[in-house]
């Protein structure tokens, strides 16, 4: 292993992966205390409607920051792969209850359009 450059207790795959986005968890709910009563109240978690919850399943996907994602580009465009589609249509049909084929992902449509559709099939009837 030498020859390669490869120490024996290091492994390539221990590292992340070469040119992806580490996943960092979101800072937990600030607590704040209420001068002289000594009560603790918890930040309320922000409602989410459908295009927020496919928003973010893209994003946890593709490892990227929403403020980084430009929804006027396919997926593809955006370096979504058929392992990613295959996840993400997984995600989307769990977490949304959305039920979307995963080689309609990786296609042309803009991420502006699919997630426009997914919410309208997702709205109750």
């Amino acid at each position: 292993m030498a020859g390669w450059g490869l120490r024996p207790d290091k492994h390539p795959a221990d590292r992340g992966a070469p040119g992806r986005a580490e996943r960092r968890s979101a800072p937990s709910a600030s607590t704040d205390k209420v001068p002289g009563a000594g009560a603790v109240t918890r930040a309320e978690p922000p409602r989410t409607g459908p295009a927020d919850m496919v928003i973010a399943a893209v994003c946890e996907v593709l490892c990227v920051a929403r403020a980084d994602l430009d929804p006027r580009r396919s997926l593809r465009d955006l370096r979504l792969d058929s392992l990613m589609a295959v996840q993400l249509r997984k995600q989307l049909k769990t977490g949304c209850g959305v039920d979307i084929t995963a080689g309609r992902l990786p296609g042309g449509e803009s991420l502006e359009r699919i997630v426009r559709d997914l919410t309208v099939a997702a709205e109750p009837v």
